[in-house]
């Protein structure tokens, strides 16, 4: 009874997501040339993105050996992402988890929960530190811990953890970079007493201390986010990846990392990147968003306004990419989001 009585609120809230099915035409399925997927998103369209990336991830899961998820966060979202996989415990209690629903962790704890131990999805995350995530990860580092020895590094980290409380605004993220530099050079040439003293949250401690991407813009956080990124794909276990960032990042003839993989001797011919097309009246598309799907040729808008929800379109397959169409290889139908 207590087992199900825990589990009932996982199932309550991973229901609006449990609906729907990826829709590829099989003689255009040749996904399984990629190593590396990029999913496009729009920001401001949060429901849609979620339910969308989820179906993706299980889909590619499922039939193209994806193991790894990487958000367009910093490393601290990527220990509190998989500390609530394991745990499923909320350190943000009352407010949208990880700045996705709950109901999406909740759905994706479930689906992993019900793969083998070591075929689960795990979550990476290379883009640039925020302060209340931060926050969140280091006071979870330090829970029930006793003070670290050097007081001078116990003093800076609870100056940071004292973000937990604090709204993220861009002005409190550059105090908080300052502060995060300071702690940085506090750390240096200690690493065998803080080592001791994190034991197993180590490696995450440093990651997060260590990771030198700044907020702006997109093309100067891109230019070092590819360092990650690479040593990333280099080292990471078997599996696939599967990114879900915003458009600017994922286009293959953009200014962002898309680009520059897919230019790398390295990755090229392994990226995917999928563009997303929302079937919206146009007045609820935003300017980027018509903009971009004015790009497509007409009789494709057409098209994609008659096709299932959530079908990946194959455009090289269909000699539209790179000639008419730059952007990506593939596009993904994503309808508006239903009402909860």
């Amino acid at each position: 009874m207590r087992t199900l009585l825990i589990w009932l609120p996982l199932l309550i809230n991973a229901t609006a997501f449990s609906q729907d099915s990826i829709a590829v035409a099989p003689a255009t399925n040749d996904l399984h040339r990629y190593n590396i997927f990029l999913k496009g998103e729009f920001h401001d369209r949060r429901l849609e993105n979620e339910h969308s990336f989820l179906l993706l991830a299980k889909y590619l899961h499922i039939n193209n050996n994806v193991r790894h998820l990487v958000f367009e966060y910093g490393p601290d979202f990527s220990y509190l992402a998989n500390r609530y996989l394991q745990t499923q415990i909320d350190l943000m209690p009352g407010r949208r988890y990880l700045y996705f629903s709950k109901a999406f962790w909740d759905s994706l704890v479930l689906y992993n929960n019900a793969q083998p131990s070591y075929d689960r999805l795990k979550i990476h995350a290379f883009d640039f530190n925020r302060s209340i995530s931060t926050a969140m990860a280091f006071g979870e580092m330090i829970l029930h811990k006793e003070a670290l020895s050097d007081a001078a590094i116990q003093f800076s980290i609870n100056k940071i953890i004292e973000w937990k409380t604090t709204p993220w605004t861009w002005e409190g993220q550059e105090k908080f970079v300052d502060q995060m530099n300071a702690l940085r050079s506090l750390c240096k040439n200690k690493e065998a007493l803080l080592m001791q003293y994190f034991g197993e949250d180590w490696l995450a401690f440093a990651a997060i201390l260590n990771h030198n991407v700044k907020s702006k813009s997109t093309v100067d956080r891109d230019k070092k986010v590819i360092k990650y990124l690479t040593t990333f794909l280099t080292n990471k276990s078997g599996g696939e990846v599967l990114f879900n960032y915003g458009i600017s990042h994922t286009f293959l003839n953009g200014v962002g990392f898309g680009k520059m993989l897919d230019k790398n001797s390295r990755y090229a011919g392994k990226v995917c990147s999928i563009y997303p097309y929302y079937q919206l009246p146009p007045e609820e598309k935003s300017k980027i968003q018509s903009r971009k799907d004015s790009y497509l040729p007409i009789n494709i808008i057409a098209e994609l306004e008659q096709y299932t929800p959530y079908a990946l379109i194959n455009l090289e397959h269909r000699g539209l990419y790179p000639t008419q169409f730059k952007i990506s290889q593939w596009v993904y139908v994503i309808p508006k989001a239903k009402q909860p």
